[in-house]
Parts: structure tokens; C-alpha cells; sequence
């Protein structure tokens, strides 16, 4: 698994000098499958060779370094992810990856996946929630009042600004034409339904 650090060198025997034991040029550590050449050579120089299959392998996935990850939430998007990591028996460290697209809008789960470099991989998931609880908020402290002759047949509906959705136009069930006195109330609602009111 991931690299060889040592060797025990084989043996021959020589017909004068007895045993030999093989040496090879092959330097440790073996980190990728290889054959090595031994060579046992005798007082006089003669010598022979004997090759030595060496596989090198990496079965293991990379294990997460958080038993778990912790949710995220933001306000209307998420914009900035923090990849966690994995540690891998023969490559250290390994950062997720993710195909989930920034900015995140809606609550989602993002699956972060550690692969290392012989292709083992393992993945990890990871919640998020976006939320809007704010409502939105007037773009005028109060509004003006409105002043006709007999009836009013026309009404500019004064708007808000929501933390997520930008401008949101005021509403009312108020009908036209209004013929007496009254006071109108204007509704602001986001696309998540938080909603206030102004007259």
C-alpha cells in the first residue's frame, strides 16, 4: 500500500565462494509498481541476475477528516464555500470538491467528494439552508396624504426594499374610485411571504 521501504536482498551460491547476496540499483522507497534486477556477482566478477515483481497499490478512499459537517445558513443566498478535507493513507491530505454552482439560493444539500490520486474516492454531504426572514421595509418613513376633489380615481402605489428581492411594489385591496375618507393600507410582500404594512 502506497510505497516499499525496505528490501531483503535475495541469496545465490557460488560454486567457489559460497553465498552471495544479491544488490540491486533499484532506491527506496518504491512508490510506483516496478520490477526490480538483482545481481549476485562473485569474487572474480561473474554474475547473473534475478528479477523481483514490485506492485505498488492504493485500495483505500480518502476518509473524512469531520465525522460530520455542520449546516450552513445564510440570508437570501450563500455566495463563499469552505472546502473540507479528507486525509488519504497514501496522499495526505485531500480537499473537496463540489459541482454545486455559487451563490446558493435556495436550501439545498451540497455533496463534497475527496478523490485521490489513483482514483479511490469517498463523499461527504452537507446541508444548507437558506432562509429570508426579514420583511421588507418601506422606502419612505411615512407616506403622504392624499387630497381630491369628490373622488380619488388614481393611486401610485409607494414601494419597499427587501433584503433578498430588491423593490417590492406596495399592494392594496383599497378599490377605485374612493369617493369618502378613508385610510389605505399597503402591503409589502417578499417571495418568501414576510410581508409589512404602511398607510
Amino acid at each position: 500500500q502506497c510505497e516499499l521501504t525496505a528490501l531483503t536482498p535475495p541469496t545465490a551460491t557460488d560454486n567457489c565462494d559460497g553465498a552471495i547476496t544479491g544488490v540491486t540499483t533499484t532506491t527506496l522507497p518504491i512508490t510506483t509498481t516496478t520490477t526490480i534486477t538483482w545481481t549476485y556477482t562473485d569474487s572474480t566478477g561473474n554474475s547473473s541476475t534475478q528479477t523481483q515483481d514490485v506492485v505498488i497499490q492504493d485500495t483505500d478512499p480518502p476518509l473524512a477528516d469531520s465525522a460530520s459537517l455542520p449546516q450552513l445558513t445564510a440570508q437570501c443566498e450563500l455566495t463563499a464555500l469552505t472546502p473540507p478535507t479528507a486525509t488519504d493513507n497514501c496522499d495526505g491530505a485531500i480537499t473537496g470538491v463540489t459541482t454545486t454552482t455559487l451563490p446558493i439560493t435556495t436550501t439545498t444539500t451540497i455533496t463534497w467528494t475527496y478523490t485521490d490520486s489513483t482514483g479511490n474516492s469517498s463523499t461527504q454531504t452537507q446541508d444548507v439552508v437558506i432562509q429570508d426572514t426579514d420583511p421588507p421595509l418601506a422606502d419612505s418613513a411615512s407616506l403622504p396624504q392624499l387630497t381630491a376633489q369628490c373622488e380619488l380615481t388614481a393611486l401610485t402605489p409607494p414601494t419597499a426594499t427587501d433584503n433578498c428581492d430588491g423593490a417590492i411594489t406596495g399592494v392594496t385591496t383599497t378599490t377605485l374610485p374612493i369617493t369618502t375618507t378613508t385610510t389605505i393600507t399597503w402591503t409589502y410582500t417578499d417571495s418568501t411571504g414576510n410581508s409589512s404594512t404602511q398607510t
